[in-house]
């Protein structure tokens, strides 16, 4: 449910990744009551109306039954999301670091318009980006007011405000929190900060080689578990994910890491391959 709930192909996904590299979620932009079905010439048609709140709600119960019965959802957020669901906290004034959690790709762009002259040439003004034809502006007469080096970090500082109040849609937003407190008393989560409870509900995409070695449980008749680990610590991190989850069917670990999962991770090594025996098979976990 979850992963088609975050599949962007899939025309009901509520969720969007922040940016192609990064296996960080976030609502789907343009979220709408109706559903948009792509077809030929990259057109799109209406599909059936949707309650968009009462999905969200659902999901909401999703989040807080991953919490209550420690299983692991296979989509993380950003400290900044889960802040809003939990706690309902809002913020006076973001960062440019919570920027970079929800679009890292945006705030890029903006760091580099801060850090590099000639503003005047890339024609903007004090407006945000049009979305369904409507433009909004940053501040009054926006519109008429062009960036350059003066006032750029002003322009750059009402851009971010704007970018993340409208990734974090209040009634959006309000209505996962319904559905989390249906499952979950907020009141116990009142000592937990929202990575905590995050890392929780997500786990922990960090692998530690040392780590799994050490809980790891391995039957090697042979005496060639050491190739098997040479080879995992020459992965990088998303072919290590692909392992785990080919091994225990999730690319992240609970809280706990590896000593915390519910069974030992177990690779077992048979004996060389003997064509006069026929209980032979290649090595498993």
């Amino acid at each position: 449910l979850a992963t088609e709930l975050c599949d962007y192909s899939n025309p009901i996904a509520l969720f969007e990744t922040c940016a192609e590299d990064v296996q960080m979620y976030r609502l789907r932009k343009g979220l709408s009551p109706t559903v948009l079905i792509p077809c030929a010439s990259n057109a799109v048609i209406q599909g059936p109306s949707r309650n968009v709140e009462r999905e969200l709600e659902v999901f909401g119960e999703l989040l807080g039954h991953c919490f209550a019965y420690e299983l692991l959802l296979p989509i993380s957020f950003s400290t900044v999301f889960m802040n809003r669901i939990i706690f309902g906290a809002t913020q006076p004034r973001y960062t440019m670091n919570d920027l970079d959690e929800v679009d890292p790709m945006f705030a890029s762009s903006l760091k580099k318009l801060l850090k590099e002259p000639g503003a005047e040439y890339l024609c903007l003004d004090f407006t945000a980006p049009c979305s369904n034809g409507v433009c909004h502006e940053l501040k009054p007469g926006g519109a008429d007011i062009e960036v350059k080096d003066k006032n750029k970090a002003e322009y750059v500082e009402l851009m971010l405000q704007h970018t993340m109040k409208n990734t974090l849609n209040d009634e959006y937003v309000g209505s996962i929190r319904t559905g989390f407190k249906q499952v979950v008393s907020l009141n116990a989560l009142s000592l937990l900060k929202a990575n905590e409870i995050a890392l929780a509900i997500c786990g922990s995409s960090t692998i530690d080689v040392n780590d799994w070695i050490k809980h790891a449980n391995v039957v090697d008749y042979e005496k060639k578990s050491e190739w098997f680990w040479n080879v995992i610590r020459r992965m990088n991190e998303e072919d290590r994910s692909l392992v785990l989850a080919f091994s225990t069917g999730s690319a992240r670990l609970p809280t706990g890491g590896f000593a915390a999962l519910r069974q030992p991770w177990r690779l077992t090594f048979t004996r060389s391959y003997d064509a006069s025996k026929s209980d032979n098979s290649l090595p498993h976990a």
